[in-house]
């Protein structure tokens, strides 16, 4: 089939294409790229970028390149016309020459360090093993809390590469994180970089669902990928006969991003993937529907570990105070701005900016704003409706822009450390939200500085808890440690109470359900401290006309019932 994304020309004439020459591809080369009545299936040979290869000529125009990493493909080649004539295109997807059986399974190298000293972070180790250790002794859910930029996807691609997964599932909540982790699945992310696979490594067929599976679905192209990649909706909404199918395809289930998964949706999937190694991978073990993460949690990486371990660059908070509604908006960006400047002038020319918009009136409003007050910067407006968004994350991630105005399209999953300095004219009023949209600010690299926080201290739907961390000044990101660590702690204290709760034997069938994982009910509740008590006859305590009683749950080893 043709491919749609032509590769450039290959720069030698005809009498001379058997000698090695720089190839420049300006699109990625595919073993497989094809369109499935579910999504797309694809195979990458090969990323976009200047190669040297060695062209043979094979048969009529299909010849064998050759790169000397050990990389080989046969690709058709067709001379160019007119003015492009001497020159060459290869036409179509390429066809693969190695073994039918080999498996990018074999030479991985977890410790693997690369050229320039590049390597898996602790962190990152240390979740992998976790996970190893954790499925030795049971398949039962895992969650692996790290915080954002330490490399969760990473972590992914390489436990699918150790614990040789049969067929993985990655499921996140949007779209744009599910196209963001398909590029990563299909090129292996930096694990050729980091040396943990070998140059030649085969890539793994991924297909990326875009539609939820009909009734008339067949499973055949869910087996032909080594990884699908889906939002939870696609897969819970489908019917029952086609779960069915689903049910024991996939050896590994990875759950990105998981504090977004709605209860219904996590529980749904979580019952139809039960033989499936399942694994939670989230910054922070909140759900935004304020119900606690399912699951042992088997590697907690804390932030104050992340500073430790140099993952992190320094956070400066700049705070203005400015309780004019008309002026607030100028006083941020000017702050923002001045902070712009003087990091260019420190030669930190690649640092960008966001500006962080509550509502889309209010970024739309922003982005004329800051083009009013800002003529001479390259300003881009994003958010989850805007045309062409793809092409603009695009031009964004390759520098074209300098202020980017967006909603919350950017906040998760989205790597470009290149973004520096956060201008906030919107606050998250969740704290968790709030420290992971931080996140995004802190990717480090040698050729980059440390990030700006820039915020209106006099914001008035500023809540005390958010008072106490906007103070301002330098090392930001040890306040931000203390506070996260904390919640990270109270989280795993509250998951460890719950799993060990276990329903009260000899009750009879409940008048009423209830959530046995809702510890925080929206209801009045009375605690008693006792000596000694036995729970047997605790129902006669209650005027039962007046009352109904939900199933009793008790922690024996915490000497705590509850209904």
């Amino acid at each position: 089939m043709k491919n749609k994304y032509p590769v450039q020309s290959l720069l030698f004439p005809p009498e001379e294409i058997s000698q090695q020459e720089i190839l420049e591809f300006t699109h990625p080369l595919y073993f497989i790229d094809e369109r499935t009545p579910v999504g797309r299936l694809s195979q990458l040979a090969l990323e976009a970028g200047n190669w040297t290869f060695k062209a043979v000529p094979k048969k009529g125009d299909l010849f064998t390149v050759t790169h000397k990493s050990g990389i080989t493909f046969v690709a058709e080649l067709k001379e160019g016309k007119g003015k492009e004539k001497g020159t060459y295109k290869i036409n179509g997807t390429v066809q693969h020459t190695g073994a039918k059986d080999e498996s990018f399974f074999e030479k991985v190298n977890i410790h693997g360090i690369g050229e320039n000293g590049e390597k898996l972070r602790p962190a990152q180790l240390g979740a992998i093993y976790s996970l190893l250790a954790h499925w030795s002794l049971t398949k039962d859910v895992a969650t692996v809390v790290l915080p954002t930029g330490t490399g969760k996807t990473e972590t992914m691609l390489v436990t699918t590469l150790v614990d040789r997964a049969k067929r993985t599932l990655v499921i996140v909540p949007t779209v744009d994180l599910k196209d963001q982790i398909s590029e990563k699945f299909l090129s292996w992310g930096m694990l050729r970089k980091f040396s943990v696979l070998p140059p030649n490594a085969l890539n793994p067929k991924v297909l990326v669902l875009e539609k939820t599976l009909p009734e008339s679905f067949k499973i055949e192209t869910i087996k032909r990928a080594d990884v699908v990649i889906s939002t939870p909706a696609l897969l819970a909404r489908t019917t029952e006969d086609v779960k069915e199918k689903l049910s024991d395809v996939f050896s590994h289930v990875y759950f990105g991003e998981a504090h977004h998964v709605v209860a219904t949706e996590w529980n749904e999937l979580k019952t139809l993937f039960k033989e499936s190694k399942i694994v939670q991978f989230t910054a922070t073990p909140y759900r935004n529907d304020r119900q606690p993460i399912e699951g042992n949690i088997v590697y907690n990486y804390p932030l104050s570990q992340a500073l430790n371990d140099n993952c992190f660059a320094s956070i400066s908070l700049i705070s203005v105070d400015e309780r004019h509604p008309k002026k607030k908006d100028k006083a941020i960006a000017d702050a923002a701005m001045e902070r712009l400047v003087e990091d260019r002038k420190k030669g930190f020319h690649r640092h960008r900016m966001m500006v962080r918009a509550e509502t889309r009136p209010q970024a739309e409003k922003l982005f004329k704003q800051y083009c009013k007050w800002f003529p001479s910067e390259k300003n881009v407006l994003v958010h989850s409706n805007v045309k062409g968004k793809k092409d603009i994350v695009k031009d964004i991630k390759s520098g074209k822009y300098n202020i980017i105005v967006c909603v919350d399209m950017l906040k998760e999953g989205f790597d470009y450390p290149d973004l520096k300095i956060a201008a906030v004219h919107g606050i998250h009023k969740s704290l968790a939200v709030l420290l992971q949209f931080i996140g995004r600010f802190t990717r480090k690299e040698d050729v980059l500085g440390d990030a700006s926080f820039v915020v209106n201290y006099a914001e008035e739907k500023m809540s005390a808890e958010l008072e106490n961390l906007f103070q301002e000044g330098s090392g930001w990101e040890h306040v931000i440690k203390e506070i996260a660590d904390a919640k990270k702690a109270e989280a795993k204290s509250l998951l460890w109470f719950l799993q060990c709760c276990k329903p009260y034997s000899g009750f009879d069938s409940p008048d009423i359900s209830l959530n046995p994982k809702l510890v925080y009910p929206a209801l009045s509740c009375v605690c008693f401290k006792c000596p000694k008590v036995s729970w047997i006859e605790f129902k006669k305590s209650f005027d039962l006309k007046k009352y109904s009683l939900s199933h009793p749950y008790i922690n024996e080893s915490e000497n705590v019932f509850y209904f």
